[in-house]
This record gives C-alpha cells, sequence and structure tokens, in this order.
C-alpha cells in the first residue's frame, strides 16, 4: 500500500535517538542487524537495528549512514521499523504473510 510506504518514509525521515553510544560499535556486541534498512535515491542511506540489548528495558542498538556513532533507538521507533515489512503486506494475502520473515 503506496501510503503505509509513504508514512514509514516520512516517520524514518524524523527518526531521532534516544542517545548516542560512543565507546563502541552497534554491531561488535549485538552480531547480525535484526534490520536492515536501504534507501537509494540520489544517495544512498542505511539503518541496521541490531537485537535488543537489554530485554526488560528494550534497548536496541542501531547504526546509519548519516552518523559517526552508534546510538540507542526508542523501543517505539525500533519496534516499528522491525515490523514495517509485515504491516506492507496486504492483510488478505495469508499464503505471502507465512512466507516473508
Amino acid at each position: 500500500d503506496k501510503s503505509s510506504v509513504e508514512d514509514f518514509l516520512e516517520r524514518l525521515s524524523k527518526l531521532s535517538c534516544k542517545e548516542y553510544i560512543y565507546d563502541d560499535v552497534a554491531g561488535k556486541e549485538s552480531g547480525a542487524p535484526l534490520c536492515v534498512v536501504l534507501l537509494k535515491g540520489a544517495k544512498e542511506y542505511r539503518l541496521s537495528v541490531f537485537s535488543a540489548r537489554d530485554k526488560d528495558n528494550e534497548i536496541y542498538p542501531a547504526s546509519s549512514s548519516e552518523n559517526d556513532y552508534s546510538f540507542i533507538l526508542r523501543s517505539i521507533d525500533a519496534h516499528e521499523i522491525l515490523n514495517a515489512p509485515d504491516n506492507f503486506l496486504k492483510k488478505g494475502d495469508s499464503e505471502s504473510n507465512a512466507d516473508v520473515k
């Protein structure tokens, strides 16, 4: 759905971090990213979201092509990014939903 994609891009354009991680690279402790958002246009942008470090407080490290430092995303932003692929699928297409993860 075009409006879902536009809403997601709008949200990404206003994304801000909860805090920066100055002494660590997000992926160093967290392994492979849970999700990578790659936007290509006149310029290429990359956002990687890693596993939560603290499951109770949902602290999600992330990195971006636009930042020199890794950072912590607010849990609501991390969840929206991680759930975006499922939200883009048509709700009536249960076969496609089973194949995408």
